[in-house]
């Protein structure tokens, strides 16, 4: 099993227990396969897409992209403080729940990652950006990695989001 294989695997385990634990509902999260794109073809994918996170993983430049639509968004911060309505209109207070919940997904896999990859991996800096600003975090030399996810939350919804990341990201 390759790297980015055993990180899909990690990734889907770690944020299930993470949303599980967050939202105090039975979540399942799915990765599809994750599909090689061309920098430039970023905002085509993002079209699909309201909101976008950038986060750092390592020292210098090594960022990755989130991008989700803002009912996923108002799904996450609402179940957090315990309501039941959802909307696709959001706001600074349901950003920042997002972007604790996104904080807790991706920290919890950093031992893992570590134990399992030998990767020392320290995802931090969660910051909202605007679509145009999702391919300036990623060389327009190269590829990037889309990983295309789905959470599926029983009697409410199934929301997808989509995780980029550089090419090399897991290797």
């Amino acid at each position: 099993m390759s790297n980015t294989e055993q990180l899909s695997n990690l990734f889907v385990e770690n944020w299930t227990s993470v949303f599980n634990t967050i939202l105090g509902k039975d979540v399942k999260v799915v990765i599809e396969p994750i599909e090689k794109i061309k920098t430039a073809d970023i905002p085509g994918k993002a079209e699909a897409y309201d909101s976008y996170v950038s986060m750092s993983y390592a020292e210098g430049d090594a960022k990755i992209a989130f991008m989700t639509k803002n009912k996923l968004i108002s799904i996450v911060s609402n179940l957090m403080i315990g309501l039941d309505s959802f909307s696709d209109e959001i706001n600074d207070d349901d950003k920042d729940a997002f972007g604790e919940g996104l904080n807790q997904m991706f920290a919890s896999c950093q031992v893992p990652i570590k134990e399992n990859l030998g990767l020392d991996m320290k995802f931090q800096g969660v910051s909202f950006i605007d679509k145009d600003e999702l391919t300036p975090l990623f060389s327009a030399k190269e590829d990037v990695n889309l990983w295309v996810a789905s959470v599926e939350l029983p009697d409410i919804s199934t929301e997808k989001f989509v995780l980029v990341s550089p090419v090399d990201f897991g290797e």
